[in-house]
């Protein structure tokens, strides 16, 4: 099934919900995954991150996405950002 959104439609979309999914969550669990010590509990189980990461090679391979950085650094970034994010809304 093709993706309808444009690209960053999409990622909007996509990082509203991984807030809400925080949120919904609590502060406690926000607080919790910015310790490098509790993330690794997640080990290879980061469905979330390798879908986005799917998503971005879409679009990439449909030339809606630059392919100046992989999409896997691309997706790094982003989640970089998000935990920033959340880093800060939990302290």
């Amino acid at each position: 099934m093709p993706l309808v959104l444009n690209p960053l439609e999409l990622i909007q979309q996509y990082f509203y919900q991984y807030a809400r999914l925080n949120e919904n969550a609590g502060i406690e669990f926000a607080q919790s995954m910015t310790s490098i010590e509790n993330r690794k509990f997640l080990g290879d189980n980061k469905d979330f991150e390798k879908t986005f990461t799917k998503i971005i090679e879409y679009y990439q391979n449909r030339r809606r996405i630059e392919k100046t950085d992989s999409a896997e650094q691309i997706s790094q970034f982003f989640f970089l950002v998000a935990r920033g994010v959340l880093f800060d809304w939990s302290v």
